[in-house]
């Protein structure tokens, strides 16, 4: 907003709400030597000073989602992934099956910092996580000895027949990225005893195709 902090927030549709969700970003981001230099921003933007995002910080709230008797999902806005107040502390007393972080962000390496606060949220509370960036913040983040990265997205699950944390690319030319994702249900069980009949789920990624828009 000109002359004034402005508004990060994801907007978000989904199957039977009318109107866009929106999800508002709960902490800055700053911009020290290293990302300075990592995104090629010496030029506009002096490597000696910390730079805060100047962006309003409203009342903290998190959306969180029902879609089906099985799936309930919520939004992320880059470093609410990874702080563990208030944000982490509410993910896990919901337990919600998907969690999608977006981010204005660099490759989702397993490497990086994504891929380690997923994890979390996979062990605890068991949550399916979506990292995602856009190719062109992958593209400026080159850090020194490093070629450009295509992984946009990163996707990590709590299934003990998952693969692991997963890097997702987009190809040459391609214009998105489909994920294949398979529900795998289990029995759950409370504390004293009873059963959910099978009823609990998560979703699985099972596969990721490059789509490309008619000319």
């Amino acid at each position: 907003a000109a002359g004034g902090a402005g508004e990060n927030f994801v907007a978000f549709e989904l199957p039977g709400i009318e109107e866009p969700l929106r999800q508002h970003k709960h902490h800055r981001w700053r911009l020290d030597r290293s990302q300075i230099e990592t995104y090629g921003l010496g030029g506009h933007l002096s490597a000696e000073k910390l730079w805060w995002e100047h962006v309003r910080l409203g009342e903290r709230s998190l959306n969180f989602v029902s879609l089906s008797p099985w799936l309930s999902l919520c939004v992320l806005v880059c470093e609410d992934l990874a702080q563990q107040e208030p944000v982490a502390r509410m993910v896990r007393a919901v337990g919600p099956n998907l969690v999608i972080a977006v981010l204005m962000d660099g490759p989702q390496l397993l490497t990086r910092w994504p891929a380690r606060y997923a994890t979390v949220l996979a062990d605890d509370p068991g949550s399916s996580v979506l990292t995602l960036t856009s190719l062109g913040m992958c593209r400026r983040s080159v850090p020194p000895g490093r070629s450009p990265s295509r992984v946009i997205a990163l996707w990590k699950d709590a299934s003990p027949h998952s693969r692991g944390a997963q890097e997702i690319a987009i190809g040459q030319g391609a214009d998105g990225v489909v994920l294949n994702l398979l529900v795998e249900l289990e029995e759950e069980w409370t504390a004293d005893g009873r059963s959910d009949c099978g009823v609990a789920g998560r979703p699985v990624l099972v596969g990721a195709y490059d789509v490309k828009l008619p000319s």
